[in-house]
C-alpha cells in the first residue's frame, strides 16, 4: 500500500486489518505448536547451513530415491520429457 492509501484507511478498516494479522498469528502459533515449538521455529527461520546443504541419506535410501526419479521421468508423457531436456 502506498502512504496516501494507509492515510485514507478509516478506523474501522484498521481494526479489520488488525483482527485478520491477530488471526493469521494465532494460526501460525498453533500450527508452531502442533510442530513442536522449536520445531516450528526453525521450520520458519532456516539456518544457513541448512538452507545451504541437503541432509545425507543411508546408500541404500539414495539407490531407492534414484530409482523413484528414474520410474517418474519414464512416467513422463514425451512433450514434457523434450521440454525439460529428459532423454
Amino acid at each position: 500500500m502506498t502512504t496516501d492509501e494507509i492515510d485514507a484507511l478509516t478506523i474501522k478498516q484498521v481494526r479489520q486489518i488488525a483482527e485478520r494479522a491477530a488471526e493469521a498469528l494465532a494460526q501460525l502459533q498453533s500450527v508452531q505448536a502442533l510442530l513442536g515449538g522449536a520445531a516450528g521455529a526453525s521450520m520458519a527461520t532456516p539456518s544457513p547451513q541448512r538452507a545451504a546443504a541437503p541432509p545425507s541419506m543411508p546408500p541404500s535410501m539414495a539407490a531407492q530415491r534414484e530409482q523413484l526419479l528414474a520410474r517418474n521421468r519414464e512416467a513422463l508423457p514425451e512433450d514434457i520429457k523434450r521440454a525439460e531436456g529428459i532423454s
